[in-house]
């Protein structure tokens, strides 16, 4: 029979013996690190092309968007009875949506709003006095 020493030196080996297993069976700070980079080389490229391509397009809608709003403001300048409130343009592969809503009399309200694929890309506000 084991005496209670006994017991317990053995239950102290088995312990130190399964947290040495342990401890060599994980990775190594330098096995992990090796790893991360490696991920890291691969994703960050990729991460800076899927943002770069979004911010060129939003900044594309906004310039193409106060393009728009230029001229529309000459059409409500040159021949206000004559604008559309709805008209869309297609300009290389995407499709904008111009939205002119009148408003008012004597001094005129026009609401001009840019949108394309569902998103507003620009918005203005053009006030215009009626002429006799």
């Amino acid at each position: 029979m084991d005496t209670g020493r006994e017991l317990k030196r053995k239950l102290l080996v088995e312990a130190s013996l399964y947290a040495d297993k342990r401890c060599r069976s994980g990775h190594t700070l330098l096995e992990a690190l090796v790893s991360l980079s490696i991920f890291l080389l691969v994703v960050v490229p990729l991460l800076g092309r899927v943002t770069t391509g979004t911010g060129m397009t939003k900044a594309q809608d906004a310039l193409v968007a106060a393009s728009l709003i230029e001229q529309a403001a000459v059409a409500v300048e040159l021949y206000p009875n004559e604008v559309k409130p709805v008209e869309k343009r297609r300009l290389g592969p995407r499709e904008y949506q111009i939205r002119i809503s009148r408003s008012g009399s004597g001094l005129n309200k026009y609401r001009v709003r840019i949108s394309s694929g569902g998103d507003v890309v620009g918005e203005a506000v053009i006030y215009r006095m009626e002429r006799p």
